[in-house]
């Protein structure tokens, strides 16, 4: 196993840079030297949140032949399974509702969250907390 620090895919997403020549030529930077040669890996775990919005950008760049996981959506689904188990998950077909808190700027957070999350929210929906 090999494991890459990919610092910079953090910064180009929540720019909402996933794509294009600048977002190619970070993940090359950072994945060409760990995926040439006969001993490149056959799987790619993303191990941030915010990796699953270069997927397509990063897919190209290891190539077709390299599965990726996107560890957020497996440990979505385990829970999804844990709460089954526990007899948690709603049984009536419903959405449950979202509740959106953050530790820092509300304005920053439905930004960056534009980038990464399907729904849309305002800077005013959000609660400032402090931890």
């Amino acid at each position: 196993m090999v494991s890459q620090a990919c610092g910079l895919f953090v910064a180009l997403v929540e720019e909402g840079w996933t794509d294009g020549p600048i977002a190619k030529a970070v993940a090359q930077r950072y994945l060409d030297p760990v995926f040439q040669g006969n001993a490149a890996p056959d799987c790619l775990v993303l191990g941030c949140t915010h990796f699953p919005a270069m997927r397509d950008t990063l897919q190209e760049v290891v190539g077709d032949e390299v599965l990726i996981v996107d560890s957020a959506k497996t440990t979505a689904e385990a829970v999804k399974e844990v709460l089954r188990k526990r007899n948690a998950l709603r049984d009536d077909g419903e959405p449950g509702t979202i509740r959106f808190m953050a530790t820092d700027s509300p304005q920053r957070f439905a930004r960056v969250a534009a980038n990464l999350v399907p729904e849309h929210m305002l800077p005013e929906e959000i609660e400032l907390i402090d931890l």
